[in-house]
This record gives structure tokens, sequence and C-alpha cells, in this order.
């Protein structure tokens, strides 16, 4: 790693940290790409040496080029991304005993005990979920975070956005679903 994601590494465990300390319950989500790919039983330790319960694994995209009628250009191939999978599979079931919850094998383990997956892609239909960006932009979903999904922004307080007005029946939360659900 170098100097400069030594520094970034240093600021996410202090951030964590702070966390911590204040009581917050907080996730790991984890972008899975050319430099870690091969590390997973690494990065499964090191998660559970901070301690870490709730981990989730991505694999890194570039969305610049991402369209949303156009397949994602990863910059892992689908057989290194089931290669890190297997990897972290191997640790996590710790012998029928897993420590942390990955969110992947989580939902598909519910998905083979009849139960509902957690996440969107494991379920017939998607959650109704409202997504925020940091200046208050919402989305009816994280995938789709382009202006033709904008539900409107609630820090400029936009009249449809408010609890009574029903955020969920936003035009475009609902275009959003009907997309779903039919395809």
């Amino acid at each position: 790693m170098d100097s400069r994601g030594q520094g970034s590494f240093h600021r996410v465990m202090k951030g964590i940290e702070h966390l911590r300390r204040h009581n917050v319950d907080f996730n790991i989500l984890s972008v899975i790409h050319k430099g870690n790919v091969g590390h997973a039983a690494e990065i499964m330790a090191f998660f559970a040496q901070e301690g870490f319960s709730y981990v989730q694994f991505i694999p890194c995209m570039d969305f610049r080029s991402q369209e949303p009628d156009k397949p994602g250009v990863y910059d892992i191939t689908p057989a290194e991304y089931g290669r890190f999978l297997r990897e972290a599979f191997d640790y996590w079931y710790n012998g029928g005993n897993p420590q942390v919850s990955v969110c992947f094998f989580d939902n598909m383990l519910a998905g083979y005990t009849n139960r509902e997956a957690e996440l969107c892609i494991h379920r017939a239909e998607c959650p109704t979920t409202i997504i925020l960006e940091q200046n208050g932009d919402a989305y009816p979903c994280d995938f789709y975070i382009s202006p033709e999904w904008k539900i409107g922004n609630v820090a400029t307080g936009e009249r449809s956005l408010r609890p009574e007005a029903g955020i969920i029946f936003a035009p475009a939360t609902r275009r959003f679903m009907r997309m779903r659900t039919s395809g």
C-alpha cells in the first residue's frame, strides 16, 4: 500500500473508532478489485481481528462508463470474483460456526431456508427503499442514481418528499417499481 493509501486507511479506522465510541452501528462495504481479489482470507481475518460483525463485498465497477441500459464495466472478471467469494466463504463458514455476517452468504442462506432475502438482487421484487445522497438527493435504488431516477431533494424541503406526501409514491419511485416487477 502506498503512503496515500495508508493515510486513507488510517482515516477510515479513526472514523470507525469514532463510531464505536458513540455506539453507532455500522457495516463494512469492501470493494473487490485487482489489488485485493486474491486476498479473501486475509481480508476476512482482518475483519474478524477488528471485530467487524457485518460485511459486504462488491466487485469494483467503473461507474463513469455505466449507463442504465448497458452492462457495467468491472475491474475484475466473474471468475476472479467467484474465487474471492469461495475463499471468503471457506473462512466465513468456520466449521459451521460463522462469526461474521457476510451479506451475500446470509442472503443465499435465507433463500435456501425459505426466508426473504435482504438484498434486492436476491428477491423477486425490489423492497420499497429510498436512497439519500449526502446532498439530500433521493432515489428509489442505489444502483440507479442518475437524473432520470431522482425523486427529489430532502434538503430543499420539496413538498413531494415530505412524509405526509408519501415519498414512496413519487412518480420516479412508482415508475422504477413497475420496471423492476415487470422484468
